[in-house]
């Protein structure tokens, strides 16, 4: 039996006013679910989202917590806001 992770934890911003507008995560095998009302629920309607009104942020779930809480109270984050909870990017190897 495969145990699920959380595999993806993205961060998508305004690009109009720059704030975080919505927080997703996937579970592997699982699905799709979007930070709502301080709960994770499952994203049925992908097909609406407009993601080009968008700009993602990859976390990383580690270092997430706090950012849910903050998020979760409705306190205005900027991406300048989100760098200490950014997924670090490997250095690509030549």
């Amino acid at each position: 039996m495969a145990v699920s992770t959380v595999e993806i934890l993205e961060a998508f911003l305004s690009r109009e006013t720059g704030e975080l507008d919505r927080i997703y995560y996937e579970v592997v095998g699982v699905g799709i679910f979007e930070r709502k009302d301080s709960k994770w629920v499952p994203l049925f309607e992908e097909a609406e989202i407009d993601f080009d009104s968008l700009v993602l942020v990859d976390l990383d779930p580690a270092k997430s917590e706090n950012l849910l809480v903050k998020f979760d109270s409705k306190e205005a984050l900027t991406k300048a806001d989100l760098e200490p909870y950014a997924l670090e990017e490997e250095p690509e190897e030549l």
